[in-house]
């Protein structure tokens, strides 16, 4: 069996198996070595720990394209992909995605009932982790106008809803 190093363990650690960990962004060489009958054979990779792929979802009014019927409220985009790892060896673990809403989006007469706000829940609340140094995590609540970040970190599909107007979205975390 080889043994694996890594020449800088602070960016990514290799496990005795060759798993390779990314810790902190940067650059590092992974290197395997085995000796049978006395011969020694060596190979080695460049790993680059990069962020993961992030997203930001906006959330919009009157002015969306592909609005809500009767509402003219959307998720824009409606459905896409983030990665958690950005290719599974490569990346540090977490899908940052962002909800934000525009200034001046909302008003009174803007959704039913009077609602002045947007209200963003998801069918899975767990997955959805605070990026610090915030600690929201979970559904998103009312927001009124700027952002709130969530971290996922496990693969899978999530979808989040307005539990005013019913609109929904998904997010597929790779």
């Amino acid at each position: 069996r080889p043994q694996y190093y890594s020449t800088k363990p602070e960016i990514a650690t290799v496990s005795s198996t060759g798993v390779v960990t990314g810790l902190n962004l940067g650059a590092t060489t992974i290197l395997a070595t085995i000796t049978v009958g006395g011969v020694t054979g060596t190979t080695s990779y460049d790993v680059i720990v990069t962020r993961p792929v992030a997203a930001t979802v906006m959330i919009c009014g009157q002015a969306c394209t592909t609005p809500v019927p009767g509402t003219g409220i959307a998720f824009t985009p409606a459905s896409f992909t983030v990665s958690a790892t950005q290719a599974q060896v490569q990346g540090l673990a977490g899908a940052v995605v962002t909800f934000t809403v525009a200034a001046n989006t909302f008003t009174a007469t803007t959704t039913p009932n009077n609602t002045q706000c947007f209200n963003v829940t998801f069918a899975n609340p767990g997955a959805a982790g605070a990026v610090p140094p915030s600690t929201n995590a979970g559904d998103i609540g009312t927001l009124c106008s700027g952002s709130q970040s969530r971290l996922f970190t496990t693969p899978g599909t999530y979808t989040y809803t307005n539990t005013t107007n019913g609109a929904t979205g998904t997010i597929i975390v790779q």
